[in-house]
């Protein structure tokens, strides 16, 4: 008898989408400083998009279940993730000319191209974990590799799982944020006596078992369809989520003013996300509220779930191609124009930054979109044409 394959949960679609939309708010590079001056706009989009690479390595660990097996984890991260980064690896080989100058056409741009030279620089870009050798608008698949670091507990985790030994993760996890949350400390604030920080393991593994208590409890939740008590958690969720977003905004503002005051160099800061990074276990935090406040909303109707389904598995594709557009459009002029059209207000900034984000990832989606139904309409027609030679 079959299985019926049961529909993904909307709500963790919804939360790749907004990490993936907060992925491309990142990478419009809207930066603090105008000139001396610090733009609170820029902050305030620091911290709304800072939570994006954390939910994305808490979503991986949401479904960790003891009955998984460890190599169809790896074949699937393989086939799902390596496969198709490898794809656009190699056909940035053909396009980083085009994306750059845009007076130079497609045909030049791949002209151009040295694929033999860049196919053995990817290859060891994936050996080394070097992101660098990947070459230039590849930069942000810097997240696959770190992906790759979390695959490698894969067998520990689920290990652990099997034999429900669920204390010694969360003590791993544990030893993680201590050791995380002190080398922040100490990168702020020089601590007067020396603290010894456990050997540990890598934030995104911590992430991902974070992610696999969080998703379990929110399942516990739902099971006991204690309604009430679920709204009660999820409005605690948000209200954390909004206090350690303004924590986050107070924290980067103050370490923006002190480094103005203290002379350092502008563009040096404007590539400082400290607080407001994944790195940071505030943050860290704050991607974990955020994310059981989406996982515990209520219904809605099934056409706008089916919906959000559907974006959800866009969101993979738009991550790997919006790098192209972003940058293209830069050199195109067309991002210079949206800003001088928004203006410089406040107001205006959010409302460029939050518009041409919409644009980008509408722009990828109906692209991806476009390519699944023209690969379902040959496939169509070579069966068919397979079917009529018998």
């Amino acid at each position: 008898m079959n299985q019926i394959k049961r529909p993904r949960d909307w709500r963790v679609e919804l939360l790749r989408v907004i990490a993936c939309f907060m992925v491309i708010i990142i990478h419009i590079r809207l930066y603090a400083f105008s000139g001396t001056t610090l733009r609170d706009s820029a902050l305030l989009m620091y911290v709304l998009s800072g939570p994006s690479v954390a939910i994305f390595f808490l979503i991986s660990g949401f479904f960790f279940q003891d009955t998984q097996s460890i190599l169809h984890i790896w074949k699937r991260f393989l086939t799902s993730v390596i496969c198709p980064a490898m794809v656009l690896i190699m056909a940035l080989s053909f396009l980083r000319p085009w994306i750059a100058q845009p007076e130079i056409s497609l045909l030049q741009s791949i002209r151009m191209a040295h694929p033999l030279q860049d196919f053995l620089s990817m290859l060891k870009g994936f050996l080394c974990l070097d992101v660098v050798s990947f070459g230039s608008y590849a930069e942000h698949l810097w997240y696959i590799l770190s992906y790759g670091t979390m695959m490698l507990w894969v067998p520990v985790i689920i290990a652990l799982l099997r034999a429900h030994e669920e204390r010694i993760l969360l003590l791993l996890m544990c030893f993680a944020f201590l050791h995380f949350a002190l080398d922040n400390l100490n990168g702020l604030y020089p601590l007067p006596i020396a603290l010894y920080r456990p050997e540990c393991i890598g934030k995104p593994t911590m992430y991902a078992i974070a992610g696999c208590f969080l998703y379990r409890h929110v399942a516990s939740r739902r099971a006991t369809l204690d309604r009430s008590a679920e709204a009660r958690e999820r409005h605690v969720c948000l209200l954390l989520a909004l206090l350690l977003s303004i924590a986050l905004f107070v924290l980067q503002k103050h370490l923006y003013v002190k480094g103005l005051q203290m002379g350092q160099d502008i563009a040096a800061l404007n590539a400082s996300y400290y607080y407001t990074s994944w790195n940071g276990m505030l943050c860290g935090l704050q991607a974990i509220a955020l994310s059981a406040f989406i996982l515990m909303l209520p219904e809605i109707p099934a056409r706008a779930a089916q919906t959000i389904r559907t974006l959800g598995s866009l969101t993979f594709p738009i991550y790997l191609i919006h790098f192209i557009f972003t940058n293209h459009f830069r050199a195109l002029g067309i991002e210079q124009a949206a800003q001088q059209l928004f203006g410089g207000s406040f107001v205006g900034i959010v409302l460029y930054t939050l518009c041409y984000a919409a644009l980008i990832f509408a722009l990828c989606a109906l692209m991806i979109l476009a390519w699944r139904q023209m690969k379902q309409v040959l496939l169509k027609r070579m069966k068919r044409g397979s079917y009529g030679d018998i």
